[in-house]
């Protein structure tokens, strides 16, 4: 029971270490790691401003998931289903949600250039 929580705190944790180089404009325009559409791999400028935003985002979603995991686990209202069905449910909408978000940057910063 706990190491379901563990492994979502897990990737709470890993969001804000992918987070973090992105963020610091460390990592240049490649096929893997980052966010590699058409526009960004195009233009460096584009690539570093779309990952840093996105960086941000991931890094604040990793510290909200980390924190609802602690929530969960500590809370009076625990039940291993409903915490699944709910760390699920986050990851897999606020994922769609930032990828969602890196294309409008994306498209707004074409547009600009």
């Amino acid at each position: 029971m706990e190491s379901v929580l563990l492994i979502y705190f897990g990737v709470g944790f890993l969001f804000v270490g992918i987070s973090l180089p992105l963020i610091k404009r460390k990592i240049k325009p490649n096929n893997w790691y980052g966010v590699r559409l058409p526009q960004t791999m195009k233009n460096a400028e584009v690539w570093y401003e779309v990952n840093v935003i996105s960086g941000r985002h991931l890094f604040f979603f990793g510290l909200a998931i980390c924190f609802l995991t602690i929530i969960l686990y500590f809370g009076e209202f625990f039940s291993l289903n409903l915490s699944f069905s709910i760390m699920t449910f986050l990851i897999l909408a606020g994922t769609i949600t930032i990828a969602i978000l890196a294309m409008r940057v994306t498209n707004k910063l074409r547009k600009k250039k």
